[in-house]
């Protein structure tokens, strides 16, 4: 059975790219790059981009999950319905394998994609917690900016069948 080890990306389609863009970047999203037809983004943690929008009507389109290595890749090529190993063909490079999922949306297993550099993120603030005084009668003034998103940690799926879409999932990774 294939690993999952990290949530690479979300895929979405939006009819107004602009404003999603703005969206995305007040959520704590960077552009990675942007065309008249897609928007990718990143966030601050080592995934080249893990945001996709696509022009067109407003949906989750799917999901795509960075696995441990080529093996992983082969072992769900050979399922069926997936497609072969094939190269990406986005920023990032990396071999993929897509999916035949349930309720028609675009599953994927990523692998050899290039990392990102850590972005810089701000220290966290000090706090006072019951048992460590760090900040003892000092105001901690925070500045008006988004937040820095350092990777996505889930997403959801409105699917047809609860059960079906989890045995799926289960039975892939």
């Amino acid at each position: 059975m294939a690993r999952a080890i990290d949530l690479a990306k979300v895929i979405y389609q939006a009819p107004d790219l602009a404003l999603m863009e703005r969206f995305l970047t007040d959520f704590g999203l960077t552009t990675v790059e942007r065309d008249e037809r897609r928007l990718l983004m990143s966030g601050a943690g080592a995934q080249h981009h893990c945001h996709e929008t696509r022009l067109g009507e407003a949906r989750f389109v799917g999901a795509v999950f960075e696995v441990e290595d080529r093996a992983d890749l082969d072992e769900l090529a050979s399922r069926s319905g997936s497609s072969a190993v094939e190269p990406t063909g986005e920023p990032g490079g990396g071999w993929h394998v897509r999916l035949a999922a349930p309720d028609g949306f675009e599953f994927r297993a990523v692998w050899g994609r290039e990392r990102a550099s850590a972005a810089d993120v701000r220290a966290p603030h000090p706090f006072n917690a019951g048992a460590v005084k760090s900040r003892v009668n000092g105001p901690i003034r925070v500045a008006t900016e988004p937040g820095s998103a350092l990777w996505l940690g889930h997403f959801v799926v409105k699917t047809t069948d609860h059960d079906a879409m989890v045995a799926w999932l289960c039975d892939a990774f």
